[in-house]
């Protein structure tokens, strides 16, 4: 079975396969996506031949943006982007591989978004596993409404995928000379990062949630003081999403950057590698939370999980080849190496 969370595999991969050259390989894994994103703009979850699951997870789509980007980026085949391809559940309806990547951006950017203007958690958050909205819609449901939706949760870092998938598609749009989108998507790259900083940061950290059907009794999950600790020693959780997100977005500033780096070494740093989050008790929130389903350190809760930690390493290089104080630079770097 092949999910759109298994794209982040092809990151890593598709280098090797250039190299090998096996592009038109990458490129066909490609299409086997591209042909699941239904024509709203949101995706099959998992498939063998026919998708299943349409809709329930927000940031699916937003994962093949970043890899139809880096194939474009890294063999300057921009003609693939005008290839077109069916469209699931149309009759027969086909439509180019860029008209796809705008109708996800759309959908996790317009339709699919809450009070704060971020991407909704819908059924359960990549693998932190933050089940939270019980109640959550599919994207059926939300094509039969209008605006923000109003009490269901946020995610941060869907909202950091939301603007990495913006800029990369800024610069396809220039790529094909479509400069209308091109400033569209330039427009949308700054409400979301207004939002971002005015209702994510939250002093010590970058949350991981926003709640919003609790009134201000419960507000966000992750930084300091949002009540979710089990750890009596640690007044807040901490998630490595939030950091790794919101530097390989470029939306964190230096300052941010060092002041997270530092919640990182305190509760997140382990022997064998950064931990997917600090200990956090979800009860309050939800009764059945997809943190309940594996035994502390084991598998991707709470323990050492390969796809976080191979994006933190990332995002710490990433931000210490751009911070301008070298001492940073340099605990970025070993921290990077350490992992």
């Amino acid at each position: 079975e092949t999910g759109f969370r298994e794209i982040q595999d092809i990151y890593a991969s598709m280098y090797y396969f250039f190299s090998m050259g096996k592009r038109d390989f990458v490129k066909e894994l490609l299409v086997q996506w591209i042909e699941k994103v239904l024509e709203d703009g949101y995706c099959y979850h998992n498939f063998y031949w026919t998708g299943k699951e349409a809709g329930k997870w927000s940031d699916d789509g937003l994962w093949l943006v970043q890899a139809v980007y880096r194939y474009v980026e890294y063999t300057g085949d921009t003609a693939f982007l005008k290839e077109v391809y069916n469209i699931p559940e149309t009759d027969g309806k086909k439509r180019s591989v860029y008209e796809t990547l705008k109708a996800i951006i759309n959908y996790s950017g317009t339709l699919s978004v809450g009070q704060h203007g971020l991407p909704l958690i819908d059924f359960a958050d990549w693998n932190d596993c933050l089940k939270v909205d019980p109640d959550y819609l599919t994207g059926k449901d939300k094509k039969k409404l209008t605006g923000p939706i109003e009490k269901y949760s946020e995610s941060v870092m869907n909202g950091f995928l939301l603007k990495l998938a913006l800029l990369h598609m800024k610069e396809m749009a220039g790529m094909l000379s479509d400069y209308e989108y091109e400033k569209v998507t330039d427009k949308r790259i700054g409400t979301l990062s207004q939002a971002l900083q005015t209702h994510a940061w939250k002093g010590d950290f970058f949350a991981r949630v926003l709640f919003n059907r609790f009134g201000n009794r419960i507000t966000y999950l992750g930084a300091n003081k949002d009540g979710f600790s089990s750890d009596p020693d640690i007044d807040g959780t901490y998630f490595l999403n939030s950091f790794s997100w919101s530097v390989l977005s470029g939306e964190a500033s230096e300052t941010q950057i060092e002041i997270m780096l530092d919640r990182i070494e305190k509760y997140l740093k382990k022997e064998h590698g950064f931990a997917l989050m600090s200990p956090t008790d979800l009860s309050k929130v939800s009764k059945v939370t997809a943190t309940g389903e594996y035994f502390p350190g084991d598998r991707e809760n709470g323990g050492i999980f390969k796809h976080a930690s191979m994006m933190a390493a990332a995002a710490m290089t990433k931000a210490a080849k751009n911070v301008q104080n070298h001492k940073l630079a340099e605990k970025l770097r070993d921290f990077a190496y350490f992992m």
